[in-house]
């Protein structure tokens, strides 16, 4: 990339969890199955669109604040709006796919290194004991052994979402994002040590699959 389109996948990434401020003073909660998308939420504070208030003024979105080129916001919308969906739609235009892949590589390595570094009970909402006693679904597993990030469909126990951060690394789309995540050991330290305690789980199930997704995350 040209160092125009470095300052713009830059300004993606800063921009990406703008809805995340009006998420928590609205909803109390970064948990979108609690609130409301957080990437659509941006979008909207992006655009303007059915907002009022002191910060925004009447329906005036914040994206003239960072810049003022269209050809620059028509890749920034969709970079923030598609973030966090499950899967990008087709058709999206070449340009505008690559910079979204970029937001949404980063984004994913950023998230488990959120979980790498963060608390249980801060992040799964379980004490440690209650980690020690969890579950992984069987609907989870399928997800982890056909290697693809899980839908929420796929979470039913308390660890899916633990699991699912897992399945994160199984659908970056570049080799950098790949790279970044090996060296900085986020995943290996996730499944070590997760959350600092031990994977010891206390129901047999767990553990053996806890064990599968291990054994089979080793190369990383």
């Amino acid at each position: 990339m040209g160092p125009d389109d470095v300052d713009l996948a830059w300004l993606c990434g800063l921009l990406h969890d703008i809805g995340r401020f009006e998420q928590l003073r609205m909803w109390g909660t970064f948990r979108d199955s609690e609130s409301v998308s957080h990437a659509r939420l941006g979008l909207t504070i992006l655009e303007g669109a059915g907002l009022t208030g002191a910060e925004l003024g009447d329906g005036e979105g914040l994206l003239p604040r960072f810049t003022g080129d269209p050809a620059w916001a028509s890749v920034i919308k969709p970079a923030v709006g598609l973030h966090s969906d499950l899967r990008l739609p087709d058709g999206l235009d070449p340009r505008v796919r690559a910079f979204c892949e970029i937001v949404r590589d980063a984004d994913k390595v950023d998230i488990v290194r959120v979980f790498s570094q963060g608390e249980c009970e801060a992040i799964l909402g379980l004490a440690p004991d209650e980690f020690a006693r969890g579950g992984i679904s069987d609907e989870a597993m399928v997800g982890f052994r056909e290697r693809r990030c899980l839908g929420p469909d796929d979470r039913r126990a308390s660890l899916d979402g633990l699991v699912g951060v897992i399945c994160l690394a199984f659908e970056l789309t570049s080799d950098v994002a790949d790279e970044a995540l090996g060296e900085r050991g986020y995943l290996g330290d996730l499944i070590e040590r997760p959350f600092g305690l031990s994977p010891r789980f206390a129901d047999p199930d767990t553990r053996s699959k806890w064990d599968e997704i291990a054994r089979a995350m080793s190369w990383r």
